[in-house]
């Protein structure tokens, strides 16, 4: 197993020796021994959510966050028209 920072990490509890911990893997791939544990090992994986902390203290209005995301993109789609229309075409 490849261990990178790029990749998303897991929460992990050991059923054997009561402990948890945290994993770098990729998605597809499934922990099934923790590593430096000598017992067999019933790993389950922790379910984590995303939370979205507002440090201003300000409340977002729901689809606000949304809605910053689609401009962003817009804005983008339209700096690569303008660089595309700047381009010649050759077939």
């Amino acid at each position: 197993m490849i261990m990178d920072a790029d990749m998303p990490k897991y929460l992990y509890n050991c059923s054997a020796c009561k402990e948890s911990f945290e994993a770098f893997h990729l998605m597809c791939e499934k922990l099934d021994k923790r590593e430096g544990c000598d017992k067999e090992c019933a790993l389950k994986k922790v379910p984590s959510f995303p939370i979205n902390l507002n440090k201003s203290g300000k409340k977002q209005k729901v689809g606000d966050l949304v809605k910053q995301h689609i401009e962003v993109a817009r804005e983008e789609i339209e700096k690569d028209k303008k660089k595309l229309k700047e381009q010649e075409y050759k077939p």
